[in-house]
């Protein structure tokens, strides 16, 4: 997993967020002391973090949803080649790591440029 200092680059951008969101949230507290405004303001804020995290979690299960799909759609059509190539059994555990190691490159290469940039972050 991709690392910047101790955070992912998700959590980045979600401290980033939540950064803007504080700050205006303390300007908007400096401009009026009304103490239950105040509480509603915190209480908001406190919400957005919250939904921030759920969206980005949400965001994370959708890509893994789809790359599963693709992914098994591309061993059932490994699967048929093979099936209808009649490989001994070492050829069809060939062929099964000759379809793996593409595929697992790819869905990580994928997840990664959706969520936590690039394998190698500059």
């Amino acid at each position: 997993m991709a690392r910047e200092g101790t955070r992912t680059t998700v959590e980045s951008q979600i401290a980033r967020r939540q950064e803007i969101a504080a700050e205006a949230v303390e300007r908007w507290i400096a401009a009026d002391g009304d103490a239950f405004e105040t509480r509603v303001l915190r209480s908001c804020d406190r919400w957005i973090k919250y939904n921030t995290r759920v969206i980005a979690v949400n965001g994370i299960l959708v890509t893994a949803t789809v790359l599963s799909v693709v992914v098994s759609f591309a061993y059932v059509v490994a699967g048929i080649a093979v099936g209808a190539a009649g490989l001994s059994t070492t050829g069809v555990g060939v062929a099964f790591v000759v379809c793996t190691l593409p595929t697992a490159w790819l869905v990580r290469l994928a997840y990664h440029m959706d969520h936590l940039g690039t394998p190698r972050e500059e």
